[in-house]
């Protein structure tokens, strides 16, 4: 579960149920009463998944390199999250007939070959060309030598800028650090480019597994369940347990709504499991193998050239028979004129 590489002994699915998958109970600890956390909260109204309380999931492949931003989805708190998975496969077939590659890994990675995680590599990469930085939302560059974060600048440098605009060396130095900032924000811009992308000349994998979710909500822990939740999952013995000392002070005897809510704000439920243990496959296949065009070649010269000698014998004894009745005529008078012959000879003899 959730590790690149990680040595899962016991991975075999029997039963195709929520109780035969996983189950997670996550704290998040994102609400509490006794303070205001709404100062504290990072929010930014361009970025579509800030501002909401639980978390983010992305289900794939085993050793595929997670990409929860592109691909994964939103699991709210105070809900029960059920994910029912049906997996596919694609089969693509390899060259010359097709152009998917058979790669393990992708390059400097233990992670498995997949062309999204190829595309992001190759997207580092132009951007370390042409700004000698690289960006935190890519994966880290394989080679030995790493330049620094498009992102990092000295603080120092920032704070003089601010309060010393006089000094014009102090401004050089942050305007160039800042100078990779713009750089990186003009690449990216680039890399949504098709023409761009098509110089990383990546592959489709020629086995690629997915899986098709089904996500399904309900209200979790129910207002009568919330004392037995209480009791079995959050009053620990541990008195450092963040979730201990939130609840501390929590009546048992009459939970109140304001506790409910500290309840279904900080908890969720997340279940993972196969809805079908049938594998949907998908196969790329020729379209005119060469067994096929020998096979239409030998039915189409049997159709007209015969498939038995006796035919061909039939053929031929028809043949002659029409001959024979279309110069029958000039055969007999050829016959009667050999006879006169004769006669006269035999006549001149006597």
């Amino acid at each position: 579960f959730n590790g690149a590489g990680a040595e899962l002994n016991d991975t075999k699915v029997i039963k195709a149920n929520p109780t035969s998958g996983l189950s997670l109970i996550l704290f998040v600890d994102a609400y509490t009463t006794k303070r205001d956390l709404s100062n504290h909260l990072p929010y930014n109204r361009f970025d579509p998944t800030s501002g909401q309380s639980g978390i983010r999931a992305v289900i794939h492949s085993p050793k595929i390199r997670p990409m929860p931003f592109e691909k994964g989805f939103d699991i709210p708190t105070g809900f029960s999250t059920s994910v029912a998975l049906k997996e596919t496969k694609r089969k693509l077939m390899t060259e010359p007939h097709g152009n998917c590659t058979t790669a393990e890994f992708n390059e400097g990675t233990n992670y498995a070959y997949s062309e999204d995680t190829c595309l992001e590599q190759c997207k580092q990469d132009i951007l370390m060309d042409d700004c000698g930085c690289m960006s935190s939302m890519l994966p880290t560059p394989y080679s030995e030598l790493k330049p620094q974060y498009c992102g990092k600048v000295n603080i120092t440098n920032m704070y003089l800028m601010m309060f010393h605009k006089d000094d014009e060396t102090t401004l050089a130095i942050a305007e160039k650090e800042l100078e990779t900032l713009d750089c990186e924000a003009k690449v990216m811009e680039s890399l949504g480019d098709p023409e761009v992308l098509n110089k990383c000349k990546c592959k489709e994998p020629c086995v690629n597994t997915n899986y098709v979710k089904t996500i399904s909500q309900a209200v979790w822990p129910s207002d009568y369940n919330q004392k037995r939740f209480f009791i079995e999952s959050i009053n620990m013995s541990d008195p450092t347990h963040r979730a201990t000392k939130l609840f501390e002070g929590l009546g048992l005897d009459n939970i109140t709504e304001g506790e409910k809510e500290m309840i279904q704000k900080n908890f969720l439920r997340f279940n993972v499991y196969f809805e079908s243990l049938q594998v949907e496959t998908t196969s790329q296949v020729e379209d005119y193998p060469a067994s096929t065009l020998i096979s239409e070649i030998g039915g189409n010269m049997g159709f007209f050239v015969g498939i038995s000698i006796i035919t061909l014998m039939e053929m031929l004894t028809l043949t002659g028979a029409i001959i024979l009745y279309c110069f029958k005529d000039l055969i007999i008078k050829c016959g009667q004129s050999n006879k006169t012959k004769v006669s006269d000879v035999n006549n001149k003899q006597v």
